[in-house]
């Protein structure tokens, strides 16, 4: 099952490269250009499917009966603002995939044992941290926040 936005250039890419034979995924296309303050946005299916497949496979996999991207939107905007090379208009580096695998795991990195979280930390009243809570620590693996330096010193 593919889940993507309406971008045309999406239908190419999904024919071109996730097509198995003549067997094309399950695809849900979110509208995000459509909204209505009852439905949201309208959800639709490719390759001669209905909604209603779209809606039931996610109702199967656990996934509510819902597409929306915002979580995912909401991870690229931060990879972005993290990582100058994930920028969507660079020339650069990312245009390899081993470059960008290995972004993306010191991102992970970054996200999970050094970067305090607002929601796992004790914050002021003007909601700044106070107490910093990585979720390293809340998981019990550290009982402290991270430094680079730390990371850097580290011996096997």
């Amino acid at each position: 099952m593919v889940l993507i936005d309406a971008y045309k250039g999406y239908e190419k890419f999904i024919e071109k490269y996730l097509t198995d034979g003549e067997k094309k995924p399950l695809t849900g296309v979110i509208n995000k250009s459509q909204y209505s303050k009852t439905e949201g946005f309208v959800t639709y299916a490719l390759f001669g499917q209905s909604k209603q497949s779209v809606e039931n496979r996610l109702a199967s996999l656990g996934l509510g009966r819902k597409i929306t991207s915002a979580l995912i939107e909401c991870l690229n905007s931060q990879i972005r603002d993290l990582c100058n090379y994930m920028r969507r208009r660079s020339k650069r580096i990312p245009r390899l995939l081993s470059w960008g695998e290995k972004a993306i795991s010191g991102f992970k990195f970054l996200h999970n044992f050094l970067k305090a979280h607002l929601t796992l930390s004790e914050t002021s009243s003007k909601n700044w941290i106070t107490v910093p809570v990585t979720p390293c620590m809340k998981a019990g693996i550290c009982n402290h926040q991270i430094s680079l330096a730390e990371i850097l010193d580290f011996r096997f």
